[in-house]
């Protein structure tokens, strides 16, 4: 997908996006180095499950979901970037439009 149809108002809502495209937003800037890492590699826009449990995410909002609810994903991202995305993912479905911390 062309970066200028993510930046445009009737372009597709960030959260479903795939990893590496997700990265291109606004909504990405000011992710942790490992975090990014972990977007790029494990939300591949494709998805993967494997012994019922999903290794590879489709787009930002299965990541999200999982996150939430199994902590399996959560083990897989460790505890401080899941905790990172959780925090940045639920401002973005929330609407927040300033995902960039304040007093900066």
């Amino acid at each position: 997908m062309p970066l200028r149809q993510v930046e445009s108002d009737t372009g597709p809502n960030a959260m479903q996006l795939s990893g590496r495209e997700f990265l291109y937003t606004p909504e990405a800037r000011g992710l942790s180095v490992e975090a990014i890492r972990k977007i790029d590699e494990l939300v591949d826009g494709v998805g993967l499950i494997r012994n019922q449990e999903r290794v590879r995410w489709r787009d930002m909002t299965t990541l999200f979901d999982d996150l939430e609810k199994r902590p399996k994903t959560r083990q897989t991202f460790g505890p401080v970037v899941q905790g990172e995305l959780r925090r940045r993912l639920a401002l973005n479905r929330a609407g927040k439009g300033d995902t960039e911390p304040s007093g900066t």
